[in-house]
């Protein structure tokens, strides 16, 4: 295909989204999960496990996955149907819901992390340890700007 140093960094980055999100799209699919659906369990399961609140609600999910609220509304109406997440009336906020996950995603929340893994090491191929972990530091700091920028 010829070179690609005047291709634009964001059509980069657009490039290799579209291809992570179609692997892993690919892989998650014996569960009946998307992607994005996948990163809200992952999300969720990383709130429950830090412990740094005693209920989780969509705005919190919508904050850490950087989705809107309707959209995070389709995801969670799909994860309770098909049985990964309980909602239940918030504690705290009458107005709000409380999401936990449900014995079902415990059965496959190490296969997530997994797959995950895998389609980095595939993308990654030919790139050291070092410089996958670089790679990772720096998207961190991206992210953490991102969020920042948005009040998130």
């Amino acid at each position: 295909m010829g070179s690609r140093d005047d291709m634009p960094v964001g059509v980069k980055f657009s490039i290799i989204s579209r291809a992570f999100k179609s692997r892993i799209d690919d892989l998650m699919r014996d569960y009946g999960l998307t992607s994005v659906q996948a990163g809200v369990i992952l999300a969720l399961n990383r709130f429950e496990r830090c412990g740094k609140t005693d209920e989780v609600n969509q705005k919190d999910l919508e904050q850490a996955m950087g989705l809107t609220h309707q959209t995070m509304t389709e995801i969670i109406k799909k994860l309770e149907a098909n049985g990964f997440v309980k909602c239940s009336q918030s504690t705290k906020d009458k107005r709000s819901k409380s999401i936990k996950t449900t014995d079902k995603v415990g059965e496959i929340h190490k296969d997530m992390g997994k797959t995950d893994n895998m389609v980095l090491e595939e993308m990654c191929k030919g790139i050291s340890d070092d410089k996958k972990n670089e790679l990772i530091s720096m998207l961190d700091v991206m992210l953490d700007n991102i969020f920042e920028k948005e009040g998130k």
